[in-house]
């Protein structure tokens, strides 16, 4: 009788049922969206394994009922992998990986980041170069300066109609860029970002704007 009583306490200890599994790992963080502008500009010919990379925040960033101030913070990050281009390879490429948020008299946040979108500058636009794109006005048209009506008053040749299509929807992997000739590519499990140029060598101008994906046990 008592080898009945044991053996039926044991099925019930043992039972699927009576096992109660614990989550094996927390819930994954949410993003944090941080916008900003590069301070200083990227240039494949000079760029170093480990140099700087730094990003001043347009916004404050608001997480989890914190609030850091944008004109107070930066989020700094370094070039982990450097790629020039060669005759065989025409491909440039730097990798880029973020650190922290570095707040002006307080303590840095330690973050993991991605670049999302890279976006020319304001003046990127405005500047008479024939290199510099445009949103598909004629450029032959707007060489030529202003035109003069019949009544002698100056008229500015109309745009031209756009040819291209908007942005396409990239792989999962793949990141928005509206820099002629330069690609993104964000690894979220190693949080690193490279970036590509296939037509010539690497060069990103100071003040691109620049939003991150950024993820911090801080915030």
């Amino acid at each position: 009788m008592k080898g009945s009583f044991l053996a039926l306490i044991l099925v019930s200890f043992l039972s699927p049922a009576a096992v109660t599994q614990q989550p094996s790992s927390d819930p994954p963080e949410k993003d944090i969206m941080l916008r900003g502008e590069l301070t200083h500009a990227i240039d494949v010919k000079k760029a170093k394994v480990g140099d700087t990379i730094s990003v001043r925040l347009v916004n404050n960033v608001h997480a989890n009922g914190k609030v850091i101030p944008y004109k107070k913070a930066k989020v700094i990050g370094h070039i982990s992998q450097v790629q020039l281009p060669t005759k065989e390879n025409p491909q440039s490429m730097v990798a880029i990986e973020f650190d922290k948020i570095e707040v002006k008299g307080g303590s840095d946040l330690p973050i993991t980041a991605t670049i999302s979108t890279m976006t020319p500058p304001d003046h990127f636009l405005l500047r008479q170069s024939p290199s510099i794109p445009t949103s598909g006005d004629d450029a032959h048209a707007r060489a030529a300066g202003p035109m003069v009506d019949n009544l002698g008053r100056s008229v500015s040749p109309p745009p031209a109609p756009l040819t291209q299509p908007g942005p396409q929807p990239r792989a999962s992997n793949q990141r928005s860029t509206e820099i002629e000739g330069v690609d993104l590519e964000a690894n979220t499990a190693t949080h690193v970002t490279v970036i590509t140029s296939s037509k010539k060598s690497l060069w990103i101008e100071a003040d691109t704007k620049i939003t991150l994906a950024a993820q911090s046990p801080a915030l």
